[in-house]
């Protein structure tokens, strides 16, 4: 600002306005001793100071207390010694045409939008002092002043209407801040893109307006609003990712751009521009789910894929597939041609390939022999296409190991006998089991009475000595039909309440001659392991086949670590889905540091008949018959394991709480001589065995009720109601089965003990489920001193109850 030369007094300027803010910001936007700012809160305080003093320029906000600013104005012009002082109306929004025209007439120079740019605001001040200090000169030169008065006051409001035309047109949405944060103007786009109006949110935060919590217009926690920590920060922020929310309740993804007004490094306010970018948003993330499936298709393919450069035949991509089946790595193809790192034999023909490629756009071999870093031979089907990728082609590669199926099929006559074979084979497992039941009916018989003439016949003699020849004939027989049972793999769960720890404990010398010397057999086992209900001698054929499978896995030695536990998970493995109730498990694992296994071995573990095996050293059966146990147990079994890292069977079942583990109970005590006198209702289909067992409860001194049927034994209780003192059945019966007659006699005679007896154990599994708890199962074919011992037993127990 020019000297005043003529006295070097200081020029006085008149602030009428309520607003401490905006009178500090205005003073420090000057910033200039020469200046005296002479500040009133009221329009009567700047009247009264008027008529006392002299003032170069005199700045009235728009919103002062107590009187219509254009009143105040006219007020002003009709004192003698202010009809020529500047008047400039200070406004926070754009004033409508009408108040510009009104103002201008009361003599005013211009209507300045605060927060004010420090340095026009300066301008303006320096002009009108220096307007002040040459009065004389600026009275001989009204005419012309006032011209270029409106003349910069045209091109004031030519720039406002500019600038409105833009941001009222623009594409973004617009908003403009002061510098607390609130909002002075918004533009249309902005009003649509969030569907509120500029009254609406004038006066408020961007935070209030764009994160609205619910639809009650409160917002959301501010402590957590990147907007609102981005305008706190002061510096210029682009790109800034947000989500608004629109009037509707319906999110806005956002990319933000913020640009504060810090005029003389004094922060006046804020312009935040965003953009609404939903659908670049959405996508994007189709793209890149569709890239992410791409990849895990890629990554995880069973067929080997080759992606080249169509020009050079450069390798640009490979998948772990083909890198695992050629014994490179990834690092040891990418960027070479397809011709260098021999995986191909003729070089020439290769290039010529390619080139036949480039042409056709496809190539497919069904044999091509290809040969891995090691050296093997693997026979591939080849196919390559050519395709567009950006601006240029790449090749696939498609590769497809099939030197398996090529030895299949160079195989297949070779294996058609051995089809059949295993055809008779499968057929004669069912067939065992049918012939399993009759034959040890029979043999019940057979050796049952057989038992009784040597007991009767104790003078020796050639009879005595022909009756022992029949019975070891006839035992020798119920081997065989063991035999045909086990190879039928016709199985039963007689489950009982039982701890595994114990479980490994009794069968860990076994498994040490088992497995060899070659190879440590470790356990780690839960002193405080739950229990579970299992059968005991099922759960050591499964620690059998684990352990031989482990052991087949260490064919150089090493080790097997056996291991239980207690454990809590949130699934029923015999339930579908969550039932919302922990699941108390226990668990057995037989873990091996061996050859392991790769995916394909893993899916088909445990299918019947299936294995790694060479010929004619394991039938497959082994893993199945694992599995099926545990699932009859209503457990289930996990498999861990990749090629060299070893294999970890994990066995999971059922916690049971309360109780306590069950032991076999000690041979009741008998006399050769001891006579029964008790009643027993005797239910058996086959005739045979029928005789056979009466009689031999008669000569013990029992009283049979004999039955051919479920539905007569029925009839026979009904009519003995209170007099049976046992209920001895077959299982498998015509009509009403075993287990049937079972339940239903109960009913009547709740305290009668209840006897099983089965020659086939295939049909408790197939048609009656597992075997209640505590239920004693008879196996045929039984001794008479085995049957009347199991009689005994019985009864006794009902005794010790009562």
């Amino acid at each position: 600002m020019k000297e005043d030369t003529a006295s070097g007094s200081r020029i006085r300027i008149l602030l009428v306005g309520d607003s401490p803010e905006q009178r500090r910001d205005l003073i420090s936007a000057l910033d200039d001793p020469r200046l005296e700012i002479v500040q009133v809160d009221t329009g009567q305080e700047g009247l009264d100071l008027i008529r006392t003093g002299l003032f170069a320029v005199i700045l009235i906000d728009v919103r002062i207390p107590g009187m219509d600013v254009f009143e105040l104005a006219e007020r002003i012009r009709k004192l003698e010694q202010a009809r020529m002082i500047p008047i400039i109306f200070l406004t926070a929004t754009q004033p409508p045409d009408s108040h510009i025209r009104k103002g201008y007439a009361l003599g005013s120079v211009d209507f300045l939008i605060v927060p004010v740019i420090p340095e026009i605001f300066r301008a303006k001040m320096e002009y009108l002092a220096e307007t002040f200090q040459s009065r004389e000169r600026q009275a001989l030169h009204s005419l012309d002043l006032e011209d270029r008065v409106k003349e910069r006051s045209a091109e004031l409001v030519i720039r406002d209407a500019v600038t409105k035309t833009i941001t009222d047109n623009a594409a973004s949405g617009l908003f403009l801040l002061d510098k607390d944060g609130r909002i002075t103007f918004m533009n249309p786009a902005a009003e649509t893109a969030l569907g509120r109006t500029f009254e609406q949110v004038k006066g408020r935060t961007l935070h209030d307006v764009a994160h609205p919590e619910g639809f009650d217009g409160k917002a959301g926690p501010e402590t957590v609003c990147l907007l609102t920590k981005a305008l706190e920060s002061g510096s210029p922020i682009k790109n800034l990712g947000e989500i608004f929310t629109h009037s509707t309740g319906l999110p806005m993804a956002v990319s933000c751009s913020i640009s504060p007004l810090q005029p003389a490094g004094r922060q006046a306010g804020t312009v935040v521009e965003f953009q609404d970018v939903t659908e670049q948003n959405q996508a994007a993330e189709k793209l890149k789910h569709s890239e992410d499936r791409y990849r895990r298709l890629f990554e995880t393919a069973q067929d080997g894929i080759l992606i080249l450069d169509a020009e050079a035949g450069r390798i640009q991509d490979v998948n772990p597939f083909l890198a695992e089946l050629l014994g490179y790595s990834g690092e040891e193809l990418i960027g070479k041609e397809l011709w260098e790192i021999g995986l191909f034999g003729d070089i020439g023909a290769n290039r010529q390939a390619f080139l036949t490629l480039q042409q056709e756009g496809f190539l497919r071999y069904d044999d091509l022999p290809l040969l891995t870093k090691g050296g093997i031979k693997k026979e591939v089907e080849f196919v390559s296409n050519v395709y567009k990728v950006g601006t240029g082609n790449v090749v696939q590669c498609n590769i497809r190991d099939v030197t398996d199926r090529k030895r299949t099929e160079a195989a297949l006559h070779r294996s058609e006998e051995d089809l059949r074979q295993a055809q008779k084979t499968e057929a004669l497992g069912k067939l065992s089991g049918g012939i399993a039941h009759d034959f040890n009916n029979l043999l019940t018989a057979i050796n049952g009475y057989s038992d009784l003439c040597l007991s009767i016949n104790t003078q020796g003699g050639a009879m005595q000595e022909y009756l022992g020849e029949i019975l070891k004939a006839g035992n020798r027989a119920a081997g065989l039909t063991q035999q045909l049972l086990a190879f039928s793999r016709k199985q039963v769960l007689a489950p009982k309440i039982l701890n595994l720890s114990a479980t490994v404990t009794d069968i860990l010398s076994l498994l040490r001659r088992l497995i060899g010397e070659n190879i440590r057999l470790t356990t780690v086992l839960e002193p405080d392991l739950g229990l579970v209900r299992a059968d005991p001698v099922q759960m050591q054929q499964v620690l059998l086949n684990l352990a031989v499978n482990a052991r087949d896995a260490l064919p150089k030695g090493g080790e097997i670590i056996i291991t239980t536990g207690n454990g809590v998970t949130d699934k029923d493995p015999a339930k579908s889905g969550k039932d919302g109730h922990a699941f108390k498990h226990v668990l057995l694992s037989v873990s091996d540091n061996g050859l392991g296994m790769n995916a394909e071995v893993l899916a088909r573990l445990f299918e019947p008949f299936y294995t790694t095996k060479d010929f004619g050293k394991g039938s497959g059966m082994g893993l199945a018959t694992v599995d099926g146990i545990v699932k009859q147990s209503g457990g289930r079994i996990k498999v861990e394991s990749a090629p060299g890292k070893g294999t970890t069977f994990t066995i999971y079942l059922a916690r049971v709480e309360g109780a306590e583990a069950e032991v076999d109970p000690p041979p009741v005590p008998r006399s050769e001589d001891a006579l029964g006198t008790e009643t027993i209702l005797l239910a058996e289909d086959d005739s045979i065995v029928r005789t056979f067992t009466r009689r031999t409860l008669e000569i013990h001194g029992y009283k049979v009720l004999e039955a051919q049927n479920g539905e007569e034994a029925l009839a026979i209780s009904s009519k003995s109601k209170g007099s049976i003192d046992l209920l001895l059945t077959d299982i498998l019966m015509p009509g009403v089965n075993g287990r049937d007659l079972a339940i239903r006699f109960r009913e009547e005679n709740p305290d009668t003990p209840v006897l099983f007896m089965s020659g086939y154990t295939d049909e408790i599994v197939d048609s009656l489920g597992l075997l209640e708890e505590g239920a004693q199962l008879i196996q045929k074919p039984f001794t008479p001193a085995y049957l009347i011992e199991v009689v005994m037993g019985a009864l006794q127990a009902k005794l010790q109850k009562q």
